[in-house]
C-alpha cells in the first residue's frame, strides 16, 4: 500500500499589518472627504435626537478612519467638533435669552393689568 504524503511546512514570518481596507492606501481617506457624512450625525447627537445604530457605527468608523489615515485628521476632527459645539451653545443661549425676554414682557403686562384693577 502506498501513501502520498505531501510535505506541509509551516513558516512564521513577521508581516506588516493589513490595512483596514485592501483597496485603500495610507493617505486616501481625508477629513475633508468624510466630514460631510459625519456632521449630520454629530448634529443629531448635539440636539439629543435619535440616532440609529447604523448611523452611530458609521460615525465611529468614519472618525476612526480619518484619525488613522489622515495625518492631520485628529486635530481637524477636534476643531470641527469644537466649532459645532460652540455654535450649538451660542444658539441655545440665544434661545434661552429670547425666552427670558418674552417671560419678562409677559410679567410686565400682567403687573400693569393687575394695577388697573387695584
Amino acid at each position: 500500500m502506498s501513501r502520498n504524503v505531501t510535505n506541509i511546512t509551516h513558516t512564521t514570518s513577521l508581516t506588516p499589518p493589513v490595512p483596514l481596507s485592501p483597496t485603500q492606501d495610507k493617505g486616501t481617506v481625508t477629513f475633508e472627504e468624510k466630514w460631510p457624512t459625519m456632521r449630520p450625525t454629530v448634529l443629531k447627537l448635539l440636539r439629543q435626537e435619535c440616532v440609529s445604530r447604523s448611523e452611530w457605527q458609521d460615525l465611529f468608523w468614519a472618525v476612526h478612519k480619518v484619525c488613522l489615515w489622515d495625518e492631520k485628521g485628529p486635530p481637524k476632527v477636534q476643531k470641527a467638533l469644537q466649532d459645532d459645539i460652540l455654535d450649538f451653545i451660542s444658539h441655545a443661549q440665544a434661545v434661552r435669552h429670547t425666552g427670558r425676554e418674552r417671560e419678562r414682557e409677559s410679567v410686565r403686562v400682567y403687573v400693569s393689568d393687575v394695577y388697573i384693577y387695584l
